[in-house]
């Protein structure tokens, strides 16, 4: 496995800041001079956005300076995870290896397809949202499925959901996952404190009475899935992955204070998820929940 994260240059990084309890998410050295009432200047920044190394990663030199930053270092996630597994890309060369990457939204694309000024033709490639998985394909000459999955917050969760069903079909031996998302613009932060809260002082503090809001951030992971036999290193095991579509249930106040889900509708998914799943609920020892604001 592998990512980038608020000032983390991979996940060794990222784990002495959780397990120090600091909070990477700062107003420092911000992306944009905005002054707004609903953005707050708080976002979590990975570092070294601004490097690539194109001939390493067979990308035409024009290509590289009007390809999506989140192409770029996904990428450069997908040599990390492949060298964290203790292979090299050689090893992966010709063989039915796939790649799916979950992304929803791009700050990117603005820049390098609607002007034109740029590119020459290859803001098309360098933005396609494809292209982030197709990318790594073709640096790999991987023969397996290749795929972008834009399922909104969940888009890395289904992209794991589409590698493993691949894997279990038999129509690849291995699969890279990953998802990403990069802050680059203030237009988005105000779309979104208009569904979500966002707080103002860029601490997340779900679940907690003093709760405000959440924060965003950059994040570029990469995993990479093989059947047990075939692994040199596993750091857990995938025994079953599951989604679904449920209706989001708007309050009276509208959209601008959040979206609720059906309680019976989500115990009777979890539910059924355990009998899949075959583990009975009680054996669970950690969960990971996601509460972006306030009620």
């Amino acid at each position: 496995m592998s990512g980038l994260y608020p000032q983390s240059h991979h996940i060794k990084h990222l784990e002495d800041i959780l397990y120090n309890k600091k909070n990477p998410v700062t107003a420092d050295k911000c992306r944009w001079n905005f002054n707004h009432p609903e953005v707050s200047n708080y976002t979590g920044k990975t570092p070294g956005l601004d490097r690539f190394d194109a001939q390493f990663f067979k990308v035409h030199y024009r290509q590289a300076h009007v390809m999506d930053t989140l192409s770029r270092k996904s990428l450069e996630q997908a040599f990390q995870a492949i060298y964290d597994a203790g292979l090299s890309p050689e090893h992966l060369s010709g063989r039915k290896v796939g790649v799916f990457i979950g992304s929803c939204f791009s700050e990117t694309e603005k820049a390098f397809v609607y002007s034109a000024t740029l590119g020459g033709g290859f803001g098309v490639t360098g933005c396609n949202r494809s292209m982030f998985a197709n990318r790594i394909s073709y640096w790999l000459n991987a023969k397996g499925p290749s795929m972008a999955v834009d399922a909104s917050d969940c888009s890395g969760l289904a992209a794991l959901e589409q590698g493993f069903q691949a894997i279990m079909r038999g129509e690849c031996v291995a699969a890279l996952v990953g998802s990403n998302n990069v802050c680059l613009h203030p237009q988005p932060s105000v779309h979104y404190a208009r569904i979500v809260k966002m707080s103002k002082d860029g601490k997340t503090k779900s679940f907690d009475q003093n709760a405000d809001g959440c924060a965003k951030s950059d994040a570029v992971n990469m995993l990479l899935l093989q059947k047990a036999k075939d692994a040199k290193r596993i750091y857990a095991e995938v025994v079953h992955v599951k989604s679904e579509f449920t209706e989001l249930l708007e309050t009276e106040a509208g959209p601008k204070f959040g979206f609720y889900r059906d309680s019976q509708v989500a115990a009777r998914f979890i539910n059924d998820f355990y009998k899949e799943a075959g583990v009975p609920p009680h054996a669970v020892e950690y969960v990971e929940a996601f509460g972006a604001g306030r009620l």
